[in-house]
């Protein structure tokens, strides 16, 4: 029987080490491929439902009230851009979630908690069970009445094209689960969290690095990278 010598092995183990670090790259990059799939999926399967509130609301986007912006005196606060799952308890006492987005579009896509977690999400936010966020007054403002005339006049499609509707959130904290969001509940900038989750597939991340990794679901239903940086 033939033994192999020191040197036949230091070489085996060499060329497997080799083979480990060309090929750890491509599995990672390949990993993270799949994660923008399925977070760009959940974002387009989020704007499928909202086609279909908006069918069935006169071509109006969620209320405020249904995203909890918008208290029982009628008065509007625009810092609901933010909130934790449906039923999820931040055990601050407003109880389980019962406003935000996942719950204007609960009719439509039941209790679908992993569609609004993005899986290159960082740990904070997916322990909210919710990676995604939006700005409450555009809601207002897209909700049009005739083609594409919004309640700040008309738009064009280039216009709407750029407009986002639900995206990545690298921004905000969660409202208080259970409440209205108030003057006091304003949305702070997370420092930690200055890029999105998608910084490597973002193709501007050298231009626009700060902000950049961004998926975006936009007011025309379709699924782009974009940067929050200037909104």
């Amino acid at each position: 029987m033939k033994y192999f010598s020191l040197l036949e092995l230091l070489v085996v183990i060499f060329i497997i080490a080799l083979l480990t670090a060309l090929l750890l790259p491509v599995l990672n990059l390949a990993r993270q491929k799949g994660r923008d799939t399925i977070c760009k999926n959940n974002l387009r399967q989020i704007g499928l439902a909202l086609q279909l509130y908006r069918a069935d609301s006169d071509e109006r986007f969620p209320d405020y009230g249904a995203i909890g912006a918008r208290d029982a005196a009628g008065n509007i606060y625009l810092r609901s851009n933010y909130r934790r799952g449906l039923g999820e308890d931040d055990g601050g006492g407003g109880g389980p979630e019962i406003y935000g987005l996942a719950a204007a579009l609960k009719s439509y896509l039941g209790n679908k908690s992993e569609i609004w977690c993005c899986p290159s999400a960082t740990p904070l936010k997916l322990s909210y069970k919710n990676t995604y966020a939006w700005y409450s007054n555009y809601f207002d403002y897209l909700s049009i009445s005739k083609g594409m005339r919004t309640k700040r006049g008309s738009m064009t499609a280039s216009q709407l094209s750029k407009t986002p509707i639900l995206f990545d959130n690298v921004q905000f904290t969660p409202v208080p689960t259970g409440q209205f969001a108030s003057v006091g509940f304003w949305s702070s900038t997370q420092t930690n969290e200055k890029r999105g989750p998608h910084i490597q597939s973002d193709p501007y991340k050298t231009v626009l690095p700060t902000y950049s990794g961004v998926y975006a679901l936009m007011a025309t239903g379709h699924v782009s990278t974009f940067s929050v940086s200037g909104l």
